[in-house]
């Protein structure tokens, strides 16, 4: 065994070694220097010039894509400064028979503390694919490596750690259940390339991220954490301030990021800035005056509801204070165990430096501090240097309060969670279409959180519903809580996935197009509407069927209501992209949102009359279009008797200065202009609109001779409450004079009739 350590050992490279291979292995391509008479045979293969010396080229070509995602992947654990790494030729011994040899190893990386053992598979195009002879052969590796492993590094006890990286392979539920039972990391391209980029920005220190999230919570042994603190109460809530080496808080220390990546503990702060942390970096490393940091920094350490964070009081001399005692701390022996709220440009500025280990920064350390308190710091520090999406702000609660105490909260956090999730895994048909970052909204990825939650799960039974703690409705994806929100999170997960591949394979031309013209169904507007109908369907099943969602699994529950939704795609596929747009138009308004699922609502009505949700009735009723011819003669009527009575008022109130003293200004300009358009056919009075009348009325010096007949008798006081009646009737104007906007409803014509017995009456009918 020691024959076979030393080969180990000696096929590991360190340092300038490492430096050196990076140079090759972080390119894109491949590249040789040939002999100028043989470069023909290399151009077959696709190789091209790149230089040209005396006798020879030098020639590139593009990688191939596994052996390019192996590269990258090895590549970015070079740069995260890793001390140890495999050349071209190690190989990890994994049986006791020294005559099996060893495995090969895509990448290995260690630290003083940690072991990591990568293999990579790539394909050249996203699919679906079985990974499980790579799974099980991977695991055969690990469980002798695991063996081997300790006995190498003893008496050291490093954290060792197996990840799976793929390129474009979505794996399936059998495979990503087999890698967590057998405790082997995924990472999918996703993954790769969101630590590419912190890399970029934070160097050396995106490992502190890394290893947060491969043994969060695990203990770190060699980890020295007790330190002298003053405990006392700031705002009601417990906290500890105290000096820290930097190094300390960066490996229990965790930054959020949002990232698409396979990781279930989903990020949520903005990406750190480069062009800062240099700043900082080159403050601290000033050769004649080093910088230092005199402001604390600020995190959160939060604990199991039955423990707090372990002290003792100092004994010696007494103080005088009463709220505050100086202690011992005992801080979390474990990665990801501390949230820094404000300070990460401040810490991860000192990760690429030496003074990470000789100097110390204050801090002011939070002891369970509420979700809710965690996101006002956040925002509220935040908000100076950029404001906080309301997209990150749902993401940050569906962090904080996962598995809450508070049974509300916790399913609040299902259903961002939810979504996040349906957005970042890529056997997800929503996969890319959510926006999870701060990148910006494309065609594509247009879905926001904020949309799908406010307008589809919460007005529907998707999900359980509290009244002060208590459970009132259980909902369609309910599970059982007890041990936690996962199982609900997966059922529901599994549920969406069916309802939107569905929609998605029968809805494929439309699906690609995402936002852009002649798209719905990818979009806030389409999903909403789905996920508020498939509500409906499931509601109508469980009446009329006796159907126990509960008790069905996600993708039976999903199948069943197949067959009605068929009609919601068949009534899309047969819009094209002119009523597309009028429906996105419409939809725009929270009424109108509504009355396109009314529409669809509607339509499966018409195929099977049983299906009737609440309101659907009614809302034929009232938008049947029986309305509209009588409503477009009373609107006409009332907005010429409006139009006389106050030309007529002004003429008695200003005479021949009647325009110029009695319109208001911006209102001559606007009908000038019109007139001068239309060629001075008709004078300028001829193109005012019905809410000029209002504007005019409304006019301090006109509004005592106006008062009395458009004051709206139902309201008592205030001159916009009293006129706002004009907005309605202006809304009912718009919807008969344009065919193709919504229809008059009964409420709209009852309105009318009541605006014609008290508004007329007053300024006369004729």
């Amino acid at each position: 065994m020691d024959q076979t350590f030393e080969i180990f050992n000696s096929n590991i490279i360190q340092h300038k070694e490492i430096q050196r291979i990076l140079k090759v292995r972080n390119r894109a391509f491949d590249q040789q220097t040939v002999n100028k008479k043989l470069y023909e045979d290399y151009k077959a293969e696709g190789w091209v010039i790149n230089k040209e010396n005396k006798e020879t080229y030098i020639i590139r070509k593009p990688k191939v894509h596994h052996k390019e995602f192996e590269d990258r992947v090895w590549s970015a654990f070079a740069k995260m400064g890793f001390d140890e790494m495999n050349g071209n030729s190690l190989k990890l011994p994994f049986n006791s028979d020294e005559k099996i040899p060893g495995r090969k190893l895509d990448v290995f990386a260690a630290d003083k503390e940690t072991v990591l053992i990568i293999e990579c598979k790539s394909a050249e195009e996203l699919k679906k694919k079985s990974m499980q002879t790579v799974i099980n052969d991977f695991i055969t590796v690990k469980t002798g490596a695991s063996q081997f492993l300790p006995r190498l590094y003893h008496p050291e006890k490093r954290k060792i750690k197996f990840i799976l990286a793929t390129n474009n392979i979505i794996l399936s539920d059998v495979d990503r259940d087999r890698l967590k039972s057998e405790r082997i990391e995924h990472f999918n391209q996703d993954d790769v390339s969101y630590y590419e980029q912190l890399i970029d920005r934070l160097g050396y220190a995106a490992k502190y991220q890394l290893l947060g999230r491969l043994f969060k919570n695990e203990e770190i042994p060699q980890l020295e954490n007790k330190i002298p603190a003053i405990r006392g109460k700031m705002g009601g809530f417990t906290y500890y301030s105290f000096s820290l080496e930097p190094e300390k808080l960066l490996k229990i220390g965790y930054i959020l990021h949002r990232t698409e990546t396979t990781s279930d503990d989903d990020g949520y702060q903005r990406m750190v800035s480069k062009p800062r942390l240099k700043e900082i970096e080159s403050f601290l490393n000033d050769n004649n005056n080093p910088g230092f940091f005199p402001n604390s920094i600020i995190i959160n350490i939060s604990t199991k509801k039955e423990d707090t964070l372990n002290y003792s009081l100092l004994k010696g001399e007494k103080h005088d204070s009463q709220i505050a005692e100086p202690v011992i701390l005992s801080l979390p022996k474990s990665y990801h165990s501390a949230f820094i709220i404000d300070g990460q440009h401040r810490l991860y500025g000192y990760a690429n430096t030496e003074w990470k280990f000789k100097n110390s920064i204050p801090v002011v350390a939070f002891e369970n501090l509420p979700a809710e308190k965690q996101v006002d710091l956040f925002v509220q520090i935040n908000s100076k240097q950029k404001p906080v999406s309301k997209n990150l702000l749902i993401m940050i609660m569906a962090d904080l309060m996962w598995n809450s105490d508070k049974p509300k909260e916790a399913t609040d956090a299902v259903k961002s969670k939810l979504l996040q999730r349906l957005g970042e895994k890529d056997s997800s048909p929503l996969y890319r279409r959510i926006m999870l970052t701060e990148g910006g909204r494309t065609t594509l990825t247009n879905i926001t959180l904020d949309y799908l939650i406010t307008n589809g799960f919460n007005k529907s039974n998707f999900f359980p519903k509290y009244s002060k703690g208590k459970l009132m409705v259980m909902g369609h994806l309910y599970v059982d809580p007890s041990d936690g929100y996962e199982s609900m999170l997966d059922k529901s997960f599994s549920f969406f996935s069916e309802i939107f591949n569905y929609m998605k394979d029968n809805l494929e031309s439309q699906w690609n197009l995402g936002n852009s013209e002649g798209g719905l169904i990818a979009t806030n507007i389409g999903c909403t509407i789905t996920i508020r109908i498939v509500d409906d369907i499931l509601n109508h099943l469980v009446k009329t069927e006796g159907i126990l969602p509960t008790n069905i699994s996600a993708q039976e529950l999903a199948k069943k209501t197949f067959v009605l939704l068929q009609i919601v795609v068949d009534t899309m596929n047969l819009l094209d992209p002119q009523k597309i747009k009028q429906t996105k138009n419409m939809a725009a308004s929270a009424a109108g949102l509504e009355n396109a699922i009314r529409e669809y609502q509607k339509q499966i009505n018409e195929r099977y009359s049983s299906f009737k949700p609440s309101g659907l009735e009614e809302w034929v009723i009232e938008n049947s279009g029986t309305f509209n011819e009588s409503s477009k003669d009373l609107t006409e009527k009332i907005e010429h008797a409006i139009r006389d009575f106050v030309f007529d008022k002004l003429k008695e109130i200003y005479l021949e200065r009647w325009w110029i003293d009695g319109v208001p200004k911006e209102i001559q300009k606007s009908s000038a202009v019109i007139a001068i358009d239309k060629g001075n056919v008709e004078p300028a009075e001829n193109f005012i609109f019905l809410l000029d009348y209002k504007k005019i009325i409304e006019k301090p010096v006109n509004w005592n001779s106006f008062k009395d007949y458009f004051a709206d008798p139902k309201e008592k006081s205030g001159k916009d409450n009293q006129t706002k009646w004009f907005d309605q009737l202006n809304e009912i104007r718009n919807k008969v004079s344009h065919p193709g906007r919504a229809k008059v409803t009964a409420s709209e014509a009852q309105f009318l009739e009541e605006l014609q017995s008290w508004l007329l009456e007053r300024i006369g009918n004729e």
